[in-house]
């Protein structure tokens, strides 16, 4: 029988679920270069190539709290905004541009959620 863990220890699944987040994290930012986010900026919906689709799956499987998405504004164009950690929260919008279409806003969130993966 193994040895039970330490307590407060990590489990072995968080550790071995850690080093595959961490693994998946630095291939899918080795993709990224000025041809694939011109690909995104281009058409961010619809088809991609295979490395464009590894970056967008790796963006879209974070938790669903803090994750950035569009609101449309009252005078019709499109901003940022930030999920609340529960569900029913309102979004929270983020400080920055308005876009006119939901593809500029699409492309947008793209870039951030970029950045973000890239801390």
């Amino acid at each position: 029988m193994p040895p039970l863990p330490e307590p407060g220890a990590p489990s072995a699944e968080s550790v071995v679920r850690a080093r595959f987040a961490a693994r998946a994290r630095e291939e899918v930012l080795a993709l990224v270069d000025e041809a694939l986010v011109a690909e995104h900026a281009a058409n961010p919906f619809g088809r991609h190539s295979d490395a464009l689709d590894r970056v967008l799956v790796q963006l879209r499987a974070r938790a669903i709290a803090g994750k950035e998405v569009i609101l449309q504004d009252a005078g019709g164009g499109y901003r940022l905004g930030r999920l609340g950690a529960r569900r029913g929260d309102a979004p929270t919008p983020i400080d920055g541009p308005s876009y006119a279409t939901v593809p500029e806003a699409e492309h947008a969130v793209f870039l951030l959620r970029l950045e973000e993966l890239s801390r």
